[in-house]
């Protein structure tokens, strides 16, 4: 694996394709990992990138560390224009561990069945 000064969960994704079939209600959360391999310590933002899908608008995603919400909303609105970087920097050879929370509304019906999300983080 090439050496990259930031690793984020090793180029792996956070969860694959048909892992979850989501129901009104269901939240899921799924750990990962932010590393500093780099030099300097640095701020960092995530956000999502090449979304699609009818999910983007409909899934609300929440990504924390700890109990420190780094950011909040769906997939579509989370974009790298839209977020701010974490106001904590990440310390040369520190490595966190965050969460992301994918939770399908209470509201969304039938509709939604069979609707897909890809992204890239």
């Amino acid at each position: 694996m090439k050496n990259h000064p930031i690793r984020l969960n090793d180029g792996k994704p956070v969860n694959s394709e048909h892992e979850f079939l989501f129901e009104p209600g269901m939240t899921v959360k799924k750990d990962f990992f932010i590393e500093n391999n780099s030099s300097w310590s640095v701020y960092y933002k995530l956000y999502f990138d090449n979304v699609s899908g009818s999910l983007s608008d409909t899934l609300e995603v929440t990504i924390k560390y700890g109990d420190t919400v780094l950011c909040s909303g769906t997939p579509s609105s989370l974009t790298r224009t839209n977020i701010t970087a974490a106001e904590e920097m990440l310390q040369v050879g520190a490595k966190k561990t965050l969460s992301i929370y994918f939770f399908f509304p209470d509201e969304i019906g039938n509709e939604a069945q069979n609707l897909t999300l890809s992204f890239d983080m």
